[in-house]
């Protein structure tokens, strides 16, 4: 007979469990598995900003059973909302178990809310001690949720026009994450690098490197040397592998149950095959999302992730460096800039280890008021009618939205202006270098370039074509007026060309 105490003895250990430990949820799988022979996951949300994180991490191993356990302050109403978000079909029963310690120190559980997929064993035996029975479905269509399979996270490269918040979007994860283990005094799990065309397999992994550090002098009979009772040091050159972001963020992977998570700014910057090397072949995943195929590392590495890795409940090989693998929490985010493809081309077998998610070039919305935000070029100039006139001006041009501005690509200042220095060094410098200097359009030069001066000569107007130049006065600070020109021509570049 299936022993309800032994049930709460596994939430116990959860929530008594030391938060670094990967076996914090092993009593309750091992419980799962014996009593229902059923795959299962279990997650402790401590606080309100975790169930992102929590909902995310458990859905992605695709098993039938997922509990929840939640402190008080936890909005259940948030997590059933991401539990739907989030179905899929193999899913039968998600779980939602109330927590609090009582002043003794002892957990005290309520058995909240059960809701269900499809009937199973566990079920048949949990309905006895949950107050609540939800049919997901009905849930699921009174909140407008399609039943679709979940996507793959794991590897993910955002892509787009230079400006459209690439990285504001990963940042947006990762930021939390951040915080949450900068106030637990936790080990980062979130790590970052930017690839470069200097960019190589030790940058990326590591490699042997000098290092200084302090060494006790002897004498010639090998005696320590002492000066008035202290031991007298000299410094030396030592070479010690330094780990660099992928073999940091391999290692805490490792280390713990939680996600970690690894950016790489500006992928295509930097020169993947020669910067991944071997480590290629891990990039491809299997159903619980760890790498379908192991490499050998080199020697120093795998001594350095043994080191590391000691104490730690991984398998056997991996804890030892014999092998490399990806755990299944480990992910790789990535963006690349359209208008930089040129730099180094990734081959068609790379890509397809990833997915894509395409950041469309929108007017983006404050993130405190939920308006949209509304910046002004310097001379009150709409900054979204700007880029809307703007663009369409460069898709002509360059038959591609490849190149076009997003609406980060400059900044505001804290009252929502772009000033004109900043306008002309940012926009204008770059729509002369990567647009017009490389592209035309004909009669172009009658609409966009064409702007009024006075003649120092005969203090005449006059009319001329535009360059980049032309922004500048003779000390080098930006003309107004000229910048003023410009971003009307762009303005009523529209009706001109209909």
């Amino acid at each position: 007979m299936i022993n309800f105490d032994s049930f709460v003895l596994t939430l116990d250990e959860l929530v008594n469990a030391n938060p670094h430990a990967r076996s914090k949820g092993n009593a309750f799988k091992q419980w799962c598995k014996e009593n229902f022979n059923i795959n299962a996951r279990i997650s402790y949300v401590k606080a309100q900003q975790q169930i992102t994180n929590r909902v995310s991490e458990q859905f992605r191993y695709f098993d039938p059973l997922v509990v929840f356990v939640c402190n008080d302050d936890v909005k259940r109403e948030s997590i059933v909302k991401y539990i739907l978000e989030r179905g899929y079909v193999k899913l039968q029963c998600v779980a939602i178990i109330g927590v609090k310690i009582n002043e003794e120190g002892k957990a005290e559980y309520d058995f909240e809310q059960l809701i269900t997929y499809k009937k199973s064993d566990f079920y048949n035996w949990a309905s006895l001690y949950f107050s609540q029975k939800n049919d997901a479905r009905a849930l699921k269509q009174q909140a407008g949720f399609e039943n679709e399979d979940i996507e793959d996270e794991t590897q993910i490269i955002y892509y787009g026009a230079p400006g459209t918040g690439k990285s504001f979007t990963i940042n947006k994860i990762t930021e939390e994450i951040d915080n949450i283990t900068t106030e637990n005094g936790e080990e980062p799990r979130v790590f970052r690098t930017t690839f470069h065309p200097d960019s190589d397999y030790s940058t990326f992994i590591g490699s042997y490197k000098p290092t200084k550090t302090k060494k006790a002098v002897r004498n010639v009979a090998g005696d320590i040397v002492k000066h008035e009772g202290s031991e007298v040091f000299e410094d030396v050159i030592t070479y010690n592998f330094v780990p660099q972001t992928f073999t940091k963020a391999y290692i805490r992977a490792w280390q713990t149950d939680e996600p970690v998570y690894l950016v790489i700014e500006e992928i295509n910057r930097g020169n993947c095959a020669q910067i991944f090397g071997d480590l290629f072949q891990l990039l491809d995943r299997d159903g619980i999302n760890e790498s379908k195929y192991s490499i050998d590392p080199d020697a120093d590495l795998g001594k350095f992730i043994a080191e590391k890795l000691e104490g730690y409940d991984v398998p056997d090989l991996i804890k030892r460096g014999m092998k490399l693998k990806l755990p299944s929490n480990l992910y790789i985010w990535a963006t690349m800039n359209t208008s930089d493809q040129s730099l180094f081309p990734i081959d068609s077998a790379f890509k397809r280890r990833w997915d894509w998610r395409y950041i469309k070039i929108v007017q983006p919305k404050d993130i405190e008021t939920g308006e949209k935000l509304d910046w002004q070029i310097e001379g009150d100039y709409d900054w979204w009618k700007f880029i809307q006139n703007i663009n369409s001006i460069i898709y002509k041009m360059t038959n591609s939205a490849d190149k076009q501005l997003g609406y980060f690509f400059t900044k505001a200042d804290s009252d929502g202006i772009i000033k004109y220095s900043r306008f002309v060094s940012k926009v204008c410098f770059y729509l002369w270098n990567d647009i017009f200097k490389t592209y035309a359009m004909d009669g172009m030069e009658n609409s966009l370039f064409k702007y009024t001066y006075i003649d120092e000569d005969d203090s005449t107007e006059k009319t001329g074509v535009l360059d980049f130049t032309k922004f500048f006065d003779d000390e080098g600070k930006v003309v107004p007026a000229i910048v003023q020109q410009f971003i009307e021509n762009v303005m009523n570049w529209q009706s001109e060309a209909k």
